[in-house]
C-alpha cells in the first residue's frame, strides 16, 4: 500500500471548500497519514493496514443517531478561537471534540 498523495489532496480540497474544516485539519490529517504510510511498508496486503482499522472519529461502527442528536452537551472555552465540546449520553457514553472557530466568507 501506498500514500496517494494527489487523491488524498483532492480528497481534502473539497472538505476545505466546504468552509467546516481548517487548513490545520488537513495539515494534521496529513501529517498523521504520513505516518501511517511508512508502517504500510512493512505490512502485508492480507492485514487490515495500521491506522485504518478503526474509525478515528467516532470510535465506533454502530451507533445511535439520536446520541449525537440529543445528548446533553458541556462546552470548554479554550481560548478566543478554540472550544472543547462533550457529548453525554450516559455512564459510559462520551465523546470529546475540539473545535476552531473560522470565518467563513467574512462572518
Amino acid at each position: 500500500m501506498a500514500l496517494d498523495s494527489v487523491a488524498f489532496e483532492t480528497y481534502f480540497a473539497q472538505f476545505q471548500e466546504t468552509g467546516f474544516v481548517s487548513e490545520e485539519f488537513v495539515q494534521n490529517e496529513w501529517a498523521f497519514f504520513k505516518k501511517c504510510a511508512a508502517f504500510w511498508q512493512n505490512e502485508s496486503l492480507g492485514e487490515v493496514p495500521t491506522c485504518l482499522d478503526a474509525d478515528k472519529y467516532f470510535c465506533a461502527q454502530d451507533w445511535d443517531i439520536q446520541f449525537w442528536t440529543t445528548a446533553p452537551v458541556r462546552i470548554n472555552p479554550l481560548g478566543d478561537n478554540r472550544m472543547a465540546a462533550t457529548l453525554y449520553g450516559g455512564e459510559f457514553e462520551e465523546r470529546n471534540f475540539e473545535l476552531k472557530k473560522r470565518a467563513i466568507n467574512g462572518y
